[in-house]
């Protein structure tokens, strides 16, 4: 390259890049991060951070961490069949606030909020 075409080049580089850092000057940064405040994850975003370890992603109870529990998860796909035909809200609600003897469903006040997400 010629000394006429390097210049030129290094030019037209620095143009573009200060083209670049004036425009991005003049937008705020967003922290993209953080959830907006009124975020609600959906049922089956739940459902998948804190009960398919368990239950499984099928909710048939052979989740990966089912085997070293020393009561098997319950399949939850068999819900409103063994009540009816209908999906039993109260009893769900139930069985994870004051369990059946169970402690692996957390704390009272985390489990009341997760059942009023899934409700909801």
């Amino acid at each position: 390259m010629g000394r006429y075409a390097t210049r030129f080049f290094a030019a037209t580089v620095l143009f573009l890049l200060m083209v670049c850092l004036i425009g991005a000057k003049g937008k705020p940064v967003v922290d993209q991060s953080q959830l907006p405040p009124t975020y609600m994850p959906s049922g089956e975003q739940i459902f998948r951070q804190f009960c398919a370890a368990c239950h499984g992603i099928d909710a048939r109870g052979h989740g990966p961490a089912a085997y070293s529990l020393k009561t098997p998860p319950a399949d939850l796909t068999t819900l409103a069949k063994r009540h009816d035909g209908k999906f039993p809200y109260a009893y769900f609600s139930d069985v994870l606030l004051f369990g059946r003897g169970l402690s692996a469903h957390g704390s009272r006040s985390y489990l009341i909020n997760t059942c009023n997400a899934l409700s909801g």
